[in-house]
């Protein structure tokens, strides 16, 4: 695919996989003469011979009224790469574009498609430069351009109208936001910024340093602390033996039943029990005086609850089923719902407290319970959306959750669900949008959609990558080539691999 853009105003940029096109009109230069065209490039290129940062063309041609300058962009990368990067990976190339923009002798055209990068070594290229026969129309001074040319690699955004939004940015650190309004801002001159971005690099270094030396002091701490460990197992192994019960004699769990809902109820039971302890002893005089004789016959709740936590459920159940639910107290009808619920018998408990159904409905959904959820929608008289948006999150039918994300209760849990499949389906707006709307600041959520926008970004760039090398071998007959065109394929599947476990 050919990429087309205007540039220089009457210019054109084409990109056809690896080669570079500039195409300027012929009316657009101070003479008509291509052998006066092609001697003023020569001279610009040799006043930067040595300077690694411009690419010279392979070729200067003309064709239908328009000068064309070709350049060979093998193994090198657009600017929009640099969206893909780490941070701190990218603040050498903001250093070179600060010191290439204080060459007061070349001025060259700051549009973000006349920019590559060669990732191997570090540097930063440029193509089109201006020469004494090609005036370069700048709409904007070099501090600008360059303010906003970083601007856009560290956002999502291909032009700068504007102070950018925090939710434009690819990663929303504190230190990236800090670092992008000082450049930005505050900063009046190249000079300036060279010296600020010079100290973020440094800071940085530093950063790495210290974390390689925590590093390395905790791998000789682990090792210091494994022999101390052996040391203390072999004293530990003299000391006489102590009596310990086998495993046999121990007093094995009851089988069945779902562990979570069973610890839960066990919870419920453990407070239950102790509530009616309480109760029972602060009312036993009231009862003896009041009544003068003995309450044989009456429901003694502290024996049920002692039973149930014994593991007996099932005689808790019974019991409290035989009182009248509105004589319960409310830390009793507790109990009984969460054994209605443990018991799968979801319409008893919806019937006495419906405000469960969403409660009951996510703890199947994060069980993985289908069958749990379908038998729970039967019970329900309506469609309900809550347990639609449960079943769509087990089954993982990402188009269907962002569909009902605004008619279900928003608990942390369906929150990242929605973010979960805003992030399947690649909408990252829509991820920010629904962040924003519901006021969730929580930044681990907006770090994991701007993590998962980033790989896909660097995807984006390694499959790109790949299409122009395969494509390239097709073509090529140089063995030599051929061969480094393989080892980088065997790289950039090693990349994608890694990034696609990350996710």
């Amino acid at each position: 695919m050919v990429i087309r853009t205007i540039a220089n105003r009457v210019g054109t940029i084409e990109i056809d996989q690896n080669a570079f096109y500039f195409l300027q009109p012929l009316s657009a230069f101070k003479t008509e003469e291509m052998e006066q065209i092609e001697r003023a490039y020569e001279k610009q290129m040799q006043l930067v011979t040595g300077d690694p940062t411009f690419l010279s063309a392979q070729e200067i041609s003309f064709q239908s009224g328009q000068v064309r300058f070709e350049y060979d962009l093998t193994d090198l990368h657009s600017f929009n790469a640099l969206k893909a990067m780490a941070f701190e990976d990218k603040l050498t190339y903001y250093l070179s574009l600060v010191q290439l923009a204080r060459q007061s002798e070349v001025n060259v055209l700051w549009q973000k498609e006349n920019f590559v990068l060669n990732k191997e070594e570090s540097l930063l290229h440029v193509m089109v430069t201006e020469n004494d026969v090609m005036p370069l129309s700048q709409e904007k001074d070099r501090l600008m351009a360059v303010k906003e040319l970083i601007i856009i690699s560290l956002t999502r955004l291909n032009q700068v109208y504007g102070r950018p939004r925090r939710t434009d940015f690819l990663e929303q650190s504190d230190e990236v936001i800090r670092f992008a309004e000082t450049i930005y801002l505050r900063l009046q001159s190249l000079e300036e910024m060279e010296s600020y971005i010079s100290d973020v690099f440094n800071q940085v270094e530093e950063q790495k340093k210290a974390k390689q030396q925590e590093l390395e002091l905790a791998k000789q701490n682990q090792t210091k602390w494994s022999v101390t460990m052996a040391s203390l197992s072999e004293s530990l192994q003299r000391l006489p033996a102590f009596n310990r019960r086998t495993k046999e004699n121990l007093t094995k769990p009851a089988a069945g039943g779902n562990k979570k809902l069973f610890v839960g109820v066990a919870a419920v039971l453990l407070a239950a029990f102790g509530l009616n302890v309480v109760l029972t002893q602060a009312t036993e005089n009231a009862q003896e005086t009041e009544l003068g004789e003995g309450t044989d016959g009456e429901l003694n709740l502290t024996d049920v609850y002692r039973d149930g936590l014994l593991g007996d459920t099932e005689s808790v159940l019974e019991s409290l089923e035989s009182v009248d639910y509105s004589e319960l107290q409310p830390a009793d009808q507790n109990v009984l719902t969460h054994l209605y619920i443990e018991q799968g018998e979801y319409e008893k408990a919806l019937h006495h407290q419906p405000e469960l159904l969403g409660t009951i409905a996510e703890q199947l959904s994060r069980d993985e319970d289908v069958e749990g959820l379908e038998n729970l929608q039967e019970t329900t008289e309506e469609s309900s959306e809550v347990i639609e948006f449960e079943l769509a999150a087990v089954e993982e039918e990402w188009t269907r959750i962002i569909e009902l994300r605004n008619q279900v209760e928003l608990t942390n849990r369906r929150a990242e669900t929605v973010l979960a499949a805003f992030i399947e389906e690649k909408d990252f707006q829509g991820a920010k949008g629904f962040l924003e709307k519901h006021d969730l600041a929580d930044e681990k959520w907006m770090s994991s959609v701007l993590e998962a926008e980033k790989q896909t970004l660097q995807l984006e760039e390694l499959e790109a990558e790949k299409q122009k090398l395969e494509e390239a071998m097709e073509k090529e007959n140089d063995k030599k080539a051929s061969k480094k065109a393989e080892r980088r394929l065997r790289e950039i599947d090693q990349e994608i691999e890694a990034i696609t476990k990350q996710e």
